[in-house]
């Protein structure tokens, strides 16, 4: 039943979400042909000028409109009326929750990849495709090279990081819109407040932490623990403590989410 939620979720998500990407690719092959167009003619340059300036804003419209379909979806399909129907289903609420998670996170790599490429498309002539083919060289050379494995270590914990980090981020969107509506009639404002609210915790605690930290421990030891530290292992335990501290706050936001959705919904 959750590849079924998924796919619902996509098909919901994908209508509003492809006709963007239709018109950032049709505004990055324009403003290529107009890039590979030598002209020093007023209109040309302000006509391109024009053109380019669209592009920058289809991008961001692509990011913003990213980030409001995930809320809306979250909202719309089980804070409202519609939540109605979604709740009669036979299915248990958290996976309702992962099934919008999951669709939130391939969308949000998926812009991101969308746009990474929009701009390779832009910039690649063929003196950059030179550089590029012998950067490719040079890289395949390092992650041979017996420092190597190191860095494929580094990558992989980076790319589990930015999954967990958007999940974390996602999932706190997702626990201030369900704490939002045990405000009664003033659910989106409630959202606004828990959402706040949260950070400025996380702040406290980080802060409070840290000058704990700073406080209670000898300096002369960190100091020398961290000096006599490899730079790939201080980059592995920055990644790796990320990843556990998002890890635990996504535990929470899910378990949040899950109880107030399962045992407090008010759709009236």
């Amino acid at each position: 039943m959750l590849g079924k939620l998924m796919k619902y979720e996509i098909k919901g998500t994908a209508r509003l979400l492809l006709p963007v990407y239709a018109a950032l690719l049709a505004m990055t092959l324009i403003n290529k042909i107009f890039l590979s167009i030598n002209s020093e003619a007023t209109g040309f340059i302000m006509t391109t000028g024009i053109s380019m300036a669209l592009y920058v804003c289809i991008i961001i419209a692509l990011v913003v409109m990213t980030f409001i379909v995930i809320i809306q979806r979250f909202y719309k399909n089980l804070m409202t009326d519609e939540g109605y129907l979604m709740f009669t289903l036979p299915v248990p609420t958290w996976q309702q929750i992962v099934s919008k998670l999951v669709i939130a996170l391939m969308w949000t790599f998926v812009c991101g990849i969308v746009i990474m490429l929009s701009i390779m498309i832009l910039a690649i002539d063929g003196t950059s495709l030179q550089y590029m083919g012998e950067f490719f060289q040079e890289l395949g050379r390092a992650f041979n090279s017996p420092e190597g494995g190191q860095a494929v270590l580094i990558l992989i914990e980076l790319f589990i990081l930015m999954i967990v980090g958007v999940c974390c981020n996602v999932l706190q969107v997702y626990t201030s819109i369900s704490v939002g509506q045990l405000f009664g009639k003033h659910k989106i404002i409630g959202a606004f407040v828990t959402y706040i609210a949260i950070n400025v915790i996380l702040q406290i605690i980080f802060t409070v932490m840290t000058v704990s930290v700073a406080l209670t421990s000898d300096t002369s030891m960190l100091n020398a623990f961290f000096n006599n530290m490899n730079p790939v292992t201080a980059v592995n335990w920055m990644l790796n403590i990320g990843t556990l501290g998002n890890l635990a706050l996504s535990a929470i936001y899910f378990a949040v989410t899950n109880y107030i959705l399962k045992n407090k919904l008010n759709l009236e």
